[in-house]
């Protein structure tokens, strides 16, 4: 017979390889990408053509990348009838699932509970204005997720670039009551997790592409490794800049 200390630490290494084993997904969260639906404040500079173009090569960027990861990615598109759009585009090797739901944080709600629903143990999100993310940083998300209830990845504009759970802590409530689109979503997220009483990771700090001048500076900043990673953003700016920047003087 096994004495009671040998016991508690099967029991605990037993917990913890369970918490490792659980399956993860990545939700993806996608647009059509058609005129005046996608990157709006950038097509307030270049245009809505050029702004859908470079929205197609925020997306493919993004992919190449999430390609590369051993979870499960799921891409939650919308509108709901743009599925097979995606589906041929960016072909049969993940999920997709559409939106639903009246406003993002509807949407994000619905997609976490139905991956939770079916069977994954820990579930993120991120979304498609992120061209140069490195696999890195949703790598650890999920390592984080092994040892905390939650984690966030702020952005620069005072947002969050990801945000993750484990099935046995989300809470549909941390989607209420907040200022999308605002400076303020990653504090009101964060005070939600805290008051609930869940322990937090964060992640280090990530720049969105939302805007023209974060465009440039992506595009013609000297770290060559974010660069390869926006490789088709990058070489898409480089083809037409000649043509956009007069428009966003």
């Amino acid at each position: 017979m096994l004495p009671l200390v040998a016991l508690r630490f099967l029991s605990v290494f037993a917990v913890e390889m369970g918490r490792t084993r659980m399956k993860a997904c990545l939700l993806f969260f996608v647009k059509y990408p058609e005129p005046g639906a996608v990157k709006t404040r950038l097509a307030k500079m270049i245009g809505y053509g050029y702004a859908v173009e470079f929205y197609k090569r925020f997306i493919l960027d993004s992919v190449e990348t999430l390609s590369t990861l051993p979870q499960q990615v799921n891409v939650c598109y919308a509108p709901g009838y743009s599925g097979s759009y995606f589906r041929n585009w960016l072909g049969e090797r993940f999920l997709y699932t559409p939106q639903q739901g009246k406003d993002l944080g509807e949407r994000m709600d619905h997609s976490f509970q139905q991956a939770f629903q079916q069977g994954f143990g820990k579930v993120a999100i991120i979304g498609s204005d992120l061209p140069d993310l490195p696999s890195q940083i949703v790598t650890q998300a999920f390592k984080e997720l092994d040892t905390h209830d939650a984690v966030i990845g702020p952005a620069v504009d005072g947002g969050y670039y990801l945000l993750g759970f484990r099935q046995t802590s989300f809470f549909p409530s941390v989607f209420e009551d907040i200022a999308w689109s605002r400076e303020t979503v990653f504090e009101q997220t964060s005070q939600k997790i805290e008051q609930a009483g869940l322990h937090r990771a964060t992640l280090p700090i990530w720049q969105d592409v939302d805007s023209f001048s974060e465009l440039r500076q992506l595009c013609t900043q000297s770290d060559r490794q974010r660069k390869q990673r926006a490789r088709h953003t990058v070489r898409y700016w480089h083809e037409v800049k000649r043509e956009i920047f007069t428009q966003s003087l």
